[in-house]
């Protein structure tokens, strides 16, 4: 899938504003390391999307997402899966992801699929004036 075909799934599924995929696509375009943009779909119906970045052996796991109507029924956890092993075809031996600790769902997918905890810090939002 190209990035651009990515970008637009991952509007669907999120359900972003025009604006604010355009902040996104320049971020990802910025991007320039090995990139694995991937969408599962449904019935042609775009579900769960993730994004892997490949610098040498190393995978970060990012922007995992799934429409809300399809949450709890496996799919982040078969598109998680699907990245790490195309990634693994071309030479990365660790994978590391970051998840709102307050996110419970997500940390239990995590920690079935394999993940521990090595850190803890969050990110602010600067406020708009």
């Amino acid at each position: 899938m190209t990035s651009n075909e990515w970008l637009i799934n991952r509007q669907i599924i999120s359900g972003y504003t025009d604006t604010e995929a355009k902040v996104y696509k320049v971020f990802h375009f910025g991007i320039k390391s090995k990139k694995y943009p991937f969408v599962l779909k449904v019935d042609q119906t775009p579900v769960t999307c993730a994004l892997g970045v490949q610098y040498g052996e190393n995978l970060g796991i990012f922007d995992v997402r799934t429409k809300a109507e399809f949450q709890r029924q496996g799919y982040a956890k078969i598109i998680i899966q699907a990245l790490i092993e195309q990634a693994q075809k071309n030479g990365v031996k660790n994978v590391q992801l970051h998840v709102n600790l307050k996110n419970t769902t997500a940390i239990n997918l995590y920690n079935d699929l394999g993940f521990r905890c090595i850190c803890d810090y969050w990110f602010r939002r600067l406020k708009q004036s």
